[in-house]
This record gives C-alpha cells, sequence and structure tokens, in this order.
C-alpha cells in the first residue's frame, strides 16, 4: 500500500517494489527457474531475480549474433545492419510474448488439472447418487411390504396341519395348503363355501376340521368379539387343531390406517384363553368361564410388521 504522507509523484518502498515485480514479471525468462511465474515477492526474492535478470541482459549483450543464419547474410550491407538493428530492439517484446506464451501454456495446464479433478468429483458423485438410488430402492421395498403386506401367503412355514384344512377368506388367491376355501361370496371357481362370517353358527359340523388359517381376515369382521370368534374356531376344529391368524399389530401405523379394521392385537392378546399364561391366571379364568374353551398359545412373532398366531385348540 502506498503511504498517504509521501510527497506526490515520489514513489514509496510499496509501491516500487510493486513495480519492480511486475516488471521482472514480464522481462523474465520464459520458464523460470523457481517454478510457476509469480507477479509479486519479498524484497530478497526481487533482488534475487533482478540480479538473474540483469545478468542474462549482460550475457545478450556480449553474445553476438550468430554469423551463418542465413537469415541475417542475405542482402547488402545496410540490409544486414537493419535485419540486425531490428532483432535487438525486438528482443525485449519478442521476450515479453515468450512470456505470454508461458503463461498461457501453465494456464492450460491447469485447467486441465482442474477438468481432470471435476470430472474425479464427478465420478464419486455418480457412485455416491446410485448408493443412494438402492438405498432408496430398498427402502421403498420395505416400505412397501409394511403398506401393503401380502394377503395370501404367510412369512413362515405353517406347522403340519392335517387332511382337512379350512382357509377363511381365500379371496382371489387361496392358500394352496388349504383343503376347503371360504369367502362370503362365490367369486371364482376357486371358492368352495360362500357364508357371511359374522353369522353363526358357521356351515361347518363340530369338530370337523383339522386346521383353519384365517389371514388378514378377523380384524376386517365389525360385529363378531374375540371371545366369539374363537369358540367357533375351536367348535368346527378336532381336538388338537391349529388355529393359523395373521392380525394387525398394535405398534403398525398402518393397522390404524386402514379403514376397514375394527381392532389391532397385542402379542399377548390371545394369552388370556391359555392356562400356562400368568394373564389367564389374572384375568382370562373369570373373563371367559362361561365359554370353558381354552387355547395354547404356540407361537406368536412378527410378520409384515404384524402379528402371526399359532393357537392349538385344548381338549
Amino acid at each position: 500500500m502506498e503511504d498517504p504522507n509521501a510527497p506526490q509523484g515520489v514513489r514509496t518502498t510499496s509501491a516500487a517494489t510493486e513495480a519492480l515485480a511486475r516488471e521482472l514479471y514480464w522481462a523474465a525468462s520464459p520458464i523460470p527457474d523457481h517454478g510457476t511465474a509469480q507477479l509479486a515477492g519479498d524484497p530478497a526474492d526481487l533482488v534475487r531475480r533482478w540480479s538473474e535478470l540483469e545478468a542474462t541482459l549482460r550475457r545478450d549483450s556480449s553474445v553476438h549474433l550468430p554469423q551463418d543464419e542465413p537469415f541475417f547474410r542475405g542482402g547488402g550491407s545496410l540490409k544486414r545492419w537493419i535485419k540486425r538493428t531490428m532483432f535487438r530492439a525486438l528482443r525485449p517484446l519478442t521476450r515479453r510474448y515468450d512470456r505470454i506464451d508461458a503463461d498461457l501454456a501453465l494456464l492450460g495446464l491447469e485447467a486441465s488439472r482442474e477438468l481432470a479433478l471435476a470430472r474425479q468429483d464427478n465420478v464419486a458423485l455418480t457412485m455416491q447418487l446410485q448408493e443412494m438410488r438402492s438405498v432408496l430402492q430398498e427402502f421403498g421395498s420395505t416400505l412397501e411390504a409394511r403398506v401393503s403386506p401380502p394377503s395370501l401367503m404367510t412369512q413362515q412355514e405353517l406347522p403340519p396341519l392335517g387332511d382337512v384344512v379350512l382357509e377363511l377368506g381365500a379371496g382371489a388367491n387361496p392358500h394352496p395348503l388349504a383343503t376347503i376355501h371360504h369367502d362370503r361370496i362365490i367369486h371364482s371357481d376357486r371358492i368352495d363355501v360362500a357364508h357371511d362370517l359374522t353369522s353363526f353358527p358357521w356351515p361347518w359340523s363340530d369338530a370337523s376340521v383339522d386346521a383353519v388359517i384365517a389371514i388378514d381376515v378377523f380384524e376386517h369382521l365389525k360385529d363378531v368379539d374375540v371371545q366369539t370368534w374363537l369358540d367357533e374356531c375351536w367348535r368346527i376344529l378336532e381336538p388338537g387343531g391349529l388355529l393359523v391368524m395373521r392380525l394387525p399389530a398394535w405398534t403398525n401405523p398402518v393397522s390404524y390406517r386402514d379403514p376397514t379394521h375394527h381392532r389391532v392385537f397385542h402379542e399377548g392378546s390371545f394369552s388370556y384363553w391359555d392356562p400356562d399364561h400368568d394373564l389367564y391366571g389374572l384375568f382370562g379364568r373369570y373373563y371367559f368361564l362361561e365359554s370353558d374353551r381354552w387355547w395354547k398359545v404356540r407361537r406368536v412373532f412378527r410378520e409384515f410388521e404384524d402379528l402371526r398366531f399359532d393357537l392349538e385348540k385344548r381338549a
């Protein structure tokens, strides 16, 4: 910066240093020994560069022009003198053009490096986007499974069911392990029995089936309570028969979203009917004493964010 108190027309040390640095920049050799060209520098660096420039100029002045150069041999003495004089006069200008060429070459090299780095960043960003896409696709698949769980198959294999297996609410894709497929109406040739499950008794005799499959069915029955549902399943099952159900879990928000769902369930919801559980001793044996139809809870586990229950009829 210039000193505001300096006399007008007199350069300060900083201004003189900047002017010298600028002149050295344009007059220096095209490719300096110290690497990348600099427009400014500290005083010690400027002194060194000025000494190098002075030595170069002295060496240029002491070197005779090449006598054997065809360009300088042609023509008369006056013409040869003019050639030599013009060469010496224009040499500083050509040196400046060499400096500009070197700067342009350096700029091109730096631009190429920056472009290569940008391409590397682009490749890395593309890979990150692909990874994010894979994660989002996996998340979407998981969310779809939670929002719209399959209504046909169960996630885990069913235990042995016996010879006569009744599927309640078979829908459009009856379970392949069932031998009797039920729905509210006969909408295809795959349905064997049509009946409204809110109307009792159901059209099956006492102890007539070995197993009952009800996947995503009971929660849709508005006017049927849990005891009535269990008592009717107990009636048509053989002693030791199995009731397999999948029901909406109380922790799954989708359970409450479906407007056709009339209830949700907890892992211990059916333990009230199992004499081997504390909930039976505390509450169940008093709540459902008049029914006197008890079950054994064989398995309870998560399936598609809902709950799977395997209940065995106690004789």
